[in-house]
């Protein structure tokens, strides 16, 4: 810290811009997160430096300080070592005023006053959906960071509450500061749109879902409704799954239980996709559809409603926090209510599309800066 700035330093060492499940959720969070703290600085009655470790593919942020982490930090046991050791020895060297762990940890050893973001708790809620290790290493890093640090952000009211039930958490620690939306995301159609879905081989209109493909995500149960749907109504639409294979073979596993039900002509896997493709996607889709067991927040949620996109999603607390009253919810235990929206949306879309324009204004009360300035606040409360 020098005499006329207040230093901050952030790890966000999962800032990375590969195209893999890594560059996905965690990785746009981090990055709008960062943005808005550097739109928030300026205007800061106070001066700060904010110093940020990132990954070494991430591209900087203008107005922060970005350190590219030394070696490669890929991998989830080579990150979990560089946090532990590397980097709690740069924070005894140079002494911040304050440390920010962006994403569920901090270091053991940490000598100066810190700050924990916690993203969920699906690793206790939902065990079954988390690989065995890093559902063992977050129960251990997470609970000892959560009560090591002297302020604890949650990305949702939903995770807040998740916190003081399952780790004890006393509520005058947290803060719930929201993912920030994507301010590029519009319900404006862009001339490349169509572009974009010749690319991936999409033709409109369809259902669509974005998201890791991972067990929480609960798609097989998704898929088995749509082929009812399908079967039942005839209904022509296609279905949609973008994003990147993530982990316990859930890819393989969908791909498999498309082919078993049918479905190959209407199902399309996409992979990984470009931040510049989101926006299309979302804009040509009739819906998007999110049948989680459990989120954190819903980063898609916000996207969807920042398009105008009508959103179809289960009826868990951090779906509602984010759509509130735009959203259009059903039980994961009664794919009848799904299936009667999914018939409603195709006999009406015009009308759809329409109500699904109101969640343009609800997306924009995410805005970066307010995230920004909101965690400027929680450093001053710890200095």
């Amino acid at each position: 810290m020098t005499a006329s700035h207040t230093e901050v330093t952030l790890n966000a060492a999962l800032l990375d811009s590969g195209a893999t499940f890594r560059a996905a959720g965690i990785h746009h969070y981090l990055r709008r997160t960062l943005h808005g703290l550097a739109q928030a600085i300026p205007d800061a009655p106070d001066r700060w430096a904010l110093h940020v470790h990132t990954g070494q593919s991430a591209a900087p942020i203008p107005g922060l300080r970005s350190e590219p982490i030394r070696g490669r930090v890929s991998s989830p046991l080579r990150r979990i070592v560089w946090e532990q050791t590397e980097l709690p020895a740069a924070l005894w060297r140079h002494r911040p005023a304050v440390f920010h762990g962006m994403v569920n940890v901090i270091p053991l050893l940490c000598p100066c006053p810190a700050v924990v973001t916690v993203m969920d708790l699906s690793f206790l809620r939902v065990p079954g959906t988390v690989p065995w290790f890093r559902r063992h290493y977050l129960n251990l890093l997470c609970g000892r960071s959560v009560h090591r640090a002297d302020r604890v952000v949650a990305i949702s009211a939903a995770t807040a509450d998740d916190l003081m039930h399952l780790y004890q958490v006393p509520a005058s620690k947290l803060e719930v500061i929201h993912v920030p939306v994507n301010p590029t995301l519009s319900p404006q159609a862009q001339a490349t749109d169509a572009e974009v879905c010749g690319e991936l081989d999409l033709s409109a209109p369809f259902l669509l879902h974005v998201g890791t493909l991972e067990p929480r995500k609960n798609l097989g149960w998704l898929l088995r409704v749509f082929a009812d749907w399908r079967r039942r109504h005839g209904e022509g639409w296609n279905l949609v799954l973008a994003g990147a294979a993530g982990w316990q073979g859930e890819d393989q596993r969908l791909r498999e239980l498309v082919a078993e039900l049918r479905l190959e002509t209407w199902v399309r896997f996409t992979g990984y996709v470009a931040p510049r493709q989101l926006g299309a996607l979302y804009r040509q889709a009739a819906a998007c559809v999110f049948p989680s067991h459990h989120e954190g927040f819903g980063m898609p949620v916000l996207e969807a409603l920042a398009c105008g996109t009508p959103v179809l999603c289960s009826d868990i607390p951090s779906f509602r926090e984010v759509a509130g009253d735009c959203g259009h919810y059903f039980s994961l235990r009664d794919p009848a209510r799904l299936a009667a929206l999914l018939r409603s949306l195709a006999r009406r879309p015009t009308d759809w599309r329409r109500q699904g324009l109101a969640g343009v204004g609800r997306a924009a009360r995410f805005s970066e800066v307010e995230v920004g300035k909101a965690l400027l606040e929680v450093y001053r409360s710890v200095l």
